[in-house]
């Protein structure tokens, strides 16, 4: 196990949160913007896992030491510019167990994409959907009880259509559909789960929809 590493990576992540507290403390930025900055970033930081990182093992400590301390920052409310929200959500706590299954796929099968698009649909379509939505509200509709818009929906659906393009242009991947399909069904399903997903479901349910298409089309 490399020790230095997970090192680095801890000390990034912990420059990630004090970024977000100067932010919501000093600056006085919102929560949702502070929470936002951290969600993109988090995911962005966990997309180079598998470069650095050379097996299961160091991705479960790492992602084991983040869960913990999401446990305990949530039980005594200790960095407010990530937990200060109103409504209730888990969504942090998905976040490591997320990462540690999508590289598992991805490091048996040997293909990069299988982590690379779940998590960078998570990490930056959740927040769009959300910033575009809270924007121009147009469209509103609810599931169970949560308030969703059609222009956030379509603005998810949107940046995960430029995310696959990209992804599959840049990265290997053996599919037995057309990417053209899978491309589009990874878009719909992403799309339909974070819409339908309440109080974080969606850190899950949204790069799980995403692994579950693209291993149907290599399985």
């Amino acid at each position: 196990m490399n020790f230095n590493i997970l090192i680095i990576y801890s000390l990034l992540y912990f420059c990630l949160f004090v970024c977000s507290e100067i932010g919501f403390r000093l600056l006085k930025l919102p929560v949702e913007l502070t929470r936002k900055f951290v969600h993109v970033f988090t995911g962005l930081i966990a997309v180079t896992f598998p470069f650095y990182l050379a097996n299961l093992l160091e991705v479960i400590t790492l992602c084991g030491m983040f869960f913990l301390i999401l446990v305990i920052v949530k039980k005594w409310n200790i960095l407010p510019s990530i937990m200060a929200v109103k409504r209730k959500t888990y969504g942090s706590l998905f976040f490591p167990l997320t990462v540690t299954i999508c590289f598992w796929v991805s490091d048996y099968y040997g293909q990069y994409l299988l982590y690379f698009l779940p998590l960078m649909i998570l990490s930056i379509c959740d927040p769009m959907a959300s910033i575009v939505g809270k924007q121009f509200r147009l469209g509103p509709y609810k599931v169970f009880g949560n308030t969703k818009t059609a222009i956030g929906s379509l603005a998810f659906f949107l940046t995960a259509l430029i995310i696959c393009l990209l992804g599959f242009y840049w990265f290997p991947f053996d599919s037995r559909l057309p990417l053209a399909l899978v491309c589009v069904l990874l878009c719909l399903i992403s799309t339909g789960m974070e819409a339908v997903s309440v109080i974080g479901w969606d850190n899950f349910t949204v790069p799980m929809s995403v692994l579950a298409i693209l291993f149907l089309s290599i399985a």
